[in-house]
């Protein structure tokens, strides 16, 4: 695959897919001396597509990255940002005025603690400031679970099949004398294996500013 891929232009696929190009052409049973560039390229695209949509469905970022995001606070001791699980933390601010450029508000590592199984900010001696926008958090966060790398493969070959008996769009397909339906939406099991992971609200806040680095 390497070798075709060289041959032609930079692979497409984010760096936040969900999963590879091998998998989901293992899933679909293609031989690797059947490869070409556009088959490459098809299957990078589905993949970055299935990738976002799972994402969006759960509302959940799975593979490691940093993000900053600035909340309002609220006067407690634990936060809970947007994504989970924490790996760890970069910068934590404290800052009612909305600056955070003053290094006398940024915190040291040792006045706060990842806790919840990786879900919350603790602050070990103080609060959150109730005020708005007061409160920064990079940090980075991310886990990509087997079953929704797998979920990415089996949702990958049902469009492939899909487009490759040129169903999409279509109700119904003739077999023989017969009229069969065609299912247009994303089979349960899929779903179900996704809806597994969908974000839960651990009493966290929504953020005002969210940048994904």
């Amino acid at each position: 695959m390497g070798g075709i891929q060289a041959q032609g232009s930079a692979s497409i696929l984010s760096p936040y897919a969900l999963t590879t190009v091998f998998n989901v052409r293992v899933q679909l049973g293609i031989p690797s001396t059947k490869l070409n560039l556009d088959l490459i390229r098809k299957i990078e695209r589905l993949i970055n597509a299935c990738s976002a949509a799972i994402e969006e469905q759960t509302e959940r970022l799975f593979v490691p990255r940093e993000s900053v995001e600035i909340y309002d606070g609220r006067g407690t001791e634990r936060f809970v940002p947007r994504q989970w699980p924490i790996n760890s933390i970069s910068e934590v601010w404290l800052d009612s005025t909305k600056k955070f450029t003053d290094p006398v508000n940024k915190l040291d590592s040792s006045e706060y603690a990842i806790v919840d199984d990786q879900t919350a900010i603790e602050l070990l001696n103080r609060r959150y400031p109730s005020a708005s926008y007061s409160v920064k958090f990079v940090y980075k966060h991310g886990k990509l679970p087997a079953d929704i790398s797998y979920a990415c493969d089996l949702w990958c070959e049902w469009l492939f099949r899909l487009n490759e008996r040129e169903d999409i769009g279509r109700l119904t397909r003739s077999k023989g004398d017969e009229s069969v339906n065609v299912e247009q939406t994303v089979p349960r099991l899929i779903t179900d294996m996704i809806n597994k992971h969908k974000r839960m609200e651990f009493g966290g806040a929504t953020p005002r500013s969210s940048i994904n680095i």
